[in-house]
C-alpha cells in the first residue's frame, strides 16, 4: 500500500526503521511501501504507486505528526492503542489505508482513486444546506405561520386523499354541487347503461307481439319495470349536468330544463304519457278486449323510439375506449348488433304478413308453420330474414302478391344494408392497417439506420427495443398533432387532470392542490412533463450537480436507487425522489437506473419556482414554511440521499 512515511520513521520496505536524531530530521518526509492487511471486499481495486512530491512541496512542508497504527486485524477491526481509524457508515475499508499525514499533499489517481471517493463523502456529509432565495422568509414569518399550522391540529406532511374524486384523480372542473349529478360520473353511466339495457329489451320483446303469445309473470315484471324506469330517467335529465363543447359541465337548474325542454322533453312525455294512459285504460276496461290488445301493441310500437336517444349514450361509451384495437372490436360488434337487429324486425314482420287473416294462400299456410311451437316459428322467420342479406332462401318464399312485394323491399333494404356493413368493416380493417403499417415503416428506417452506421448488434437490439417500447407505449405531447389546435385554457385543465393524480401521491403537493389549485393547475401545464425509460437507461449519477434540476415521480413500472453506501433500494410506483432539487442547491448522492421499463413524471425545479413565486401566499399554506422545514431537516440528517423528504411515504 502506498504509504507517505513521516522522517520519524526510515527505513525498508516494511517500514521498520529506526529514529532519526533531531539534527537529521528535515521538513517533509519520503515515500516508501507498508505492508497491510486487507479484508476481503475491500475494493481497492488495482492502485497505482504513489509518486514522491516534487521538491518545492517538500521543501516547504511542515514536519507531520507521528502516524496511528493503521493494521487491521482479520475482521477488519483497527489493531493498536486506541488510535485507529474507527469505520464509519459512509467510509470503505479502504479508507482506513488512505490517510494522509498533516502537511502533505495527497495526489489523485482518478476517478476511481477509494481516497477521493473518501474525501468526497466526507464532503457531502459535513456539507451544509440553505434555502434558495426565492424560498427564504423572515423568522416572525415563519413563526406566525407555525403558529397557524399548530393552531389546525393536523399535520401538513402526512397523506390526504380526501378530496379525489370518485373517479381515482382530480375533477376537471369544481364538481357539482348540492343534487346536481356529474354527466361522466359512475352514477350516471351505470344509469345509461340500464337505459340502453331497457331499449333493447323493448327491441327484443316488441316485435315480437307479431306472434301468440302468452302472458306471464316475468313479462308484467318487465313491464312495469321500463314504465317505472323511463319515467324516473326524466327527473334525472332534469339534474344531470350538460356538458359544453368547449369541454366543461354546466350545473345550473335553469340551463339544464331549457335544453331538455328544446330536446327529448316531447318524446319522452309523449312515450310515458302513453304507457300511463294505457294503464288507465286497462283498469277501466271502457273498450273491447280486442281492440284493447290491439291499441297496446301499436303503442308499444312507439317506445321503439328511444333507440334515437341510445345514439348519445353509445357516444358518451365510445369516447372512453382509448384502444385503437379496442375501438374496432366495438365498431364490428355494433355492425353484427345491427345485422341482428334488423333480422329481428324483418323475421318478426315477416311472420305477422304470412299470419294474418285472408282468403290466400301465405307461407304459413303452405308451410304448415301455423300449428308448430313458438320458437320454431320465431326461428324460421329470422332464418329467412338473415338469408334476405345473401340473396333469400329457397325454403321459405312468398306465396301470394303482398308477400311478394314484402320480399322486394326487404331484398332491396339489406342489399343496401350489407354494402354498408361490408364498406364500414373493410374501412375499419384497413384504418387500423394503416396505425400499424406506420410504426412498421419507423422500425424498418431506424433498422437501416442502424444497419448504414455499422452499430453493434447488442446496441442496436437496445435500441430497437427502446423505440418499439416509446411507439407502442404512451404517447407524448409532441407527437399528438391535433393537441395543437386545443385551447390552451382546455389543455391546462387537461394537464391538471393528467398530472394532478401523481403530485397527490406527495402529501405537500396534496395539500397545494386543496388550497392553491389555480396555483396548481399552471405547475402542471408548464412545470410538469413525462418520461419514458428502458431497462437500464440512467436518470442521474452520483455527484452529478444537475443542469435542470428536478423531482422525479414514478407513474408506471420501477427504478433502482443505489446510494453512496452502495444499499439497493427499488423504488415502485407513487414513490418520489430527488426532491431536495426543488428547495436547494444539490449534488446527487447515488445513482438513479432503470430497474425495468418506466415511466416517469418530472417536475421541473425553475419553472416551478418561478410559477410560486408570481403568485401571493396565502396565510393558511405558503410553500416557504415547508422549505424552510425541510432544509432543517436536511441539516439534521446523518446519511443523505436523494431519497430524503419530509412527507411520510
Amino acid at each position: 500500500i502506498p504509504f507517505r512515511a513521516p522522517d520519524v520513521l526510515k527505513g525498508g520496505s516494511h517500514g521498520r526503521g529506526k529514529a532519526r536524531s533531531k539534527d537529521d530530521q528535515k521538513p517533509g518526509g519520503t515515500w516508501q511501501q507498508f505492508v497491510a492487511w486487507v479484508p476481503n471486499g475491500a475494493g481497492l481495486r488495482s492502485a497505482e504507486p504513489w509518486k514522491p512530491l516534487p521538491a518545492q512541496q517538500l521543501a516547504t512542508a511542515a514536519a507531520p505528526p507521528p502516524l496511528p497504527r493503521l493494521m487491521s486485524t482479520a475482521n477488519g477491526t483497527s489493531n493498536g492503542n486506541g488510535n485507529g481509524h474507527m469505520l464509519r457508515r459512509g467510509d470503505t475499508k479502504s479508507d482506513l489505508l488512505g490517510v494522509v499525514p498533516p502537511g502533505c499533499v495527497a495526489e489523485n489517481t482518478g476517478p476511481n482513486d477509494a481516497d477521493s471517493k473518501s474525501s468526497a463523502s466526507s464532503q457531502e456529509q459535513e456539507e451544509s444546506f440553505e434555502v434558495l432565495d426565492c424560498w427564504r422568509a423572515s423568522k416572525d414569518r415563519l413563526d406566525k405561520m407555525r403558529k397557524n399550522q399548530a393552531g389546525d391540529g393536523e399535520s401538513r406532511y402526512t397523506k390526504d386523499q380526501s378530496l379525489q374524486s370518485d373517479e381515482g384523480g382530480v375533477f376537471e372542473e369544481d364538481p357539482p354541487r348540492g343534487c346536481f349529478i356529474h354527466p361522466h360520473s359512475r352514477r350516471r353511466i351505470c344509469w345509461d347503461l340500464a337505459s340502453l339495457a331497457m331499449v333493447v329489451f323493448d327491441m327484443i320483446m316488441i316485435p315480437m307481439n307479431a306472434f301468440d303469445m302468452q302472458s306471464s309473470t316475468f313479462l308484467v315484471f318487465m313491464e312495469w319495470t321500463t314504465r317505472l324506469f323511463w319515467t324516473i330517467d326524466m327527473g334525472w335529465s332534469v339534474v344531470t349536468g350538460v356538458v359544453l363543447p368547449n369541454g366543461k359541465v354546466m350545473v345550473s337548474m335553469r340551463f339544464i330544463i331549457k335544453r331538455y325542454l328544446r330536446t327529448w322533453f316531447a318524446l319522452d312525455i309523449f312515450i310515458v304519457g302513453l304507457d300511463w294512459g294505457m294503464v288507465l285504460m286497462e283498469a277501466s276496461s271502457s273498450m273491447g278486449i280486442g281492440r284493447l290488445a290491439r291499441t297496446l301493441r301499436v303503442v308499444r310500437v312507439v317506445r321503439l323510439l328511444r333507440v334515437v336517444r341510445m345514439k348519445d349514450v353509445l357516444a358518451s361509451i365510445t369516447e372512453r375506449i382509448q384502444s385503437d384495437f379496442l375501438g374496432f372490436v366495438l365498431s364490428v360488434f355494433k355492425l353484427l348488433v345491427f345485422v341482428v337487429s334488423v333480422s329481428h324486425v324483418l323475421g318478426c314482420l315477416w311472420w305477422a304478413v304470412g299470419s294474418r287473416p285472408t282468403d290466400e294462400m301465405t307461407w304459413v299456410q303452405h308451410g304448415k308453420y301455423g300449428t308448430v311451437d313458438l320458437d320454431m316459428q320465431y326461428l324460421v322467420s329470422l332464418h329467412w330474414a338473415v338469408s334476405q342479406f345473401t340473396g333469400g332462401m329457397d325454403e321459405v318464399y312468398p306465396t301470394n302478391s303482398l308477400e311478394r312485394l314484402f320480399a322486394v323491399f326487404v331484398w332491396v333494404f339489406t342489399f343496401m344494408a350489407a354494402s354498408i356493413t361490408v364498406s364500414v368493416l373493410t374501412s375499419n380493417l384497413t384504418q387500423l392497417h394503416i396505425i400499424g403499417g406506420s410504426q412498421s415503416r419507423q422500425m424498418a428506417t431506424l433498422r437501416k439506420y442502424l444497419k448504414q452506421n455499422q452499430v453493434s448488434s447488442n446496441i442496436a437490439l437496445r435500441v430497437q427495443r427502446c423505440a418499439q417500447h416509446a411507439v407502442s407505449g404512451d404517447l407524448t405531447q409532441d407527437t399528438v398533432d391535433l393537441l395543437h389546435v386545443v385551447s390552451e385554457p382546455l389543455k391546462v385543465e387537461m394537464h391538471f387532470n393528467m398530472f394532478g393524480s401523481v403530485l397527490r401521491n406527495h402529501p405537500f403537493f396534496c395539500d397545494y392542490i386543496n388550497e392553491c389549485p389555480q396555483v396548481m393547475r399552471r405547475i402542471c401545464h408548464y412545470a410538469m412533463s413525462t418520461l419514458w425509460l428502458a431497462s437500464g437507461d440512467t436518470v442521474f449519477s452520483r455527484g452529478e450537480v444537475p443542469p435542470d434540476p428536478k423531482m422525479y415521480i414514478i407513474w408506471k413500472g420501477a427504478l433502482e436507487y443505489v446510494s453512496a453506501y452502495g444499499d439497493t433500494v427499488s423504488l415502485g410506483e407513487k414513490q418520489w425522489i430527488a426532491e431536495p432539487n426543488l428547495w436547494t442547491r444539490w449534488r446527487h448522492r447515488g445513482t438513479l437506473s432503470a430497474h425495468a421499463d418506466v415511466k416517469i413524471a418530472m417536475l421541473d425545479a425553475k419553472t416551478f419556482q418561478d410559477i410560486v413565486r408570481k403568485y401571493k401566499e396565502t396565510s393558511e399554506f405558503d410553500p416557504k414554511l415547508y422549505a424552510a422545514d425541510f432544509i432543517e431537516h436536511l441539516n439534521k440528517e446523518d446519511d443523505l440521499d436523494d431519497m430524503v423528504s419530509l412527507c411520510s411515504r
